[in-house]
This record gives structure tokens, sequence and C-alpha cells, in this order.
């Protein structure tokens, strides 16, 4: 990742199997410029005017524990697990 300033963070690890996060990708600054032409009709609350971070990754389990299950009755579910995100604002 591209860091905006020394603090890296510690993505933590996956609460389902306990393994390592990896670094997935980063959402930077122009992402607002986006957001806002997609939000232009929505009230100010939504306006991304406020934000102030430089730069925020995402970090996903390195074992992709995430899938399909089966339950009683045979039919698949989906689990759901938080992702880990570092946000870094201007110092």
């Amino acid at each position: 990742p591209l860091l905006a300033n020394k603090d890296q963070g510690d993505p933590g690890v996956c609460p389902l199997c306990g393994g390592p996060r990896i670094y997935e990708m980063q959402l930077m600054p122009p992402l607002l410029y986006y957001m806002q032409q997609a939000c232009k009709d929505l009230s100010s609350i939504y306006s991304a005017n406020n934000w102030e971070w430089l730069t925020i990754f995402v970090y996903t389990c390195a074992q992709s524990c995430v899938g399909a299950t089966g339950n009683n009755n045979g039919e698949k579910k989906w689990l759901v697990v938080e992702e880990a995100t570092i946000i870094q604002y201007e110092t």
C-alpha cells in the first residue's frame, strides 16, 4: 500500500479461522470526486465533503475462509465476515 503517514496499523486476524489478514486494496481521495458525482441528488447528510481521510486500506483473510456452508436442510448459506479497514488521516 501507498502510506500517507508512518502509522501503517495492524489489521489483526480473521475472526473465523484466526489466520492473518492480507492487503487487498486501497481507496484514495480521488474516489471522493466520483462519490460526490454519484450522490448529487441526495441530501447533504450523505455528502463526502466532510471526509478528511487520506487513504483507506482494506485487508481480507489470507485463507479465503468465507464461503458457502450447508445447513440441516442441505441448503447453502453464506457466511459474512467483517474485513479490516485502516484509515489514515492527515497529521
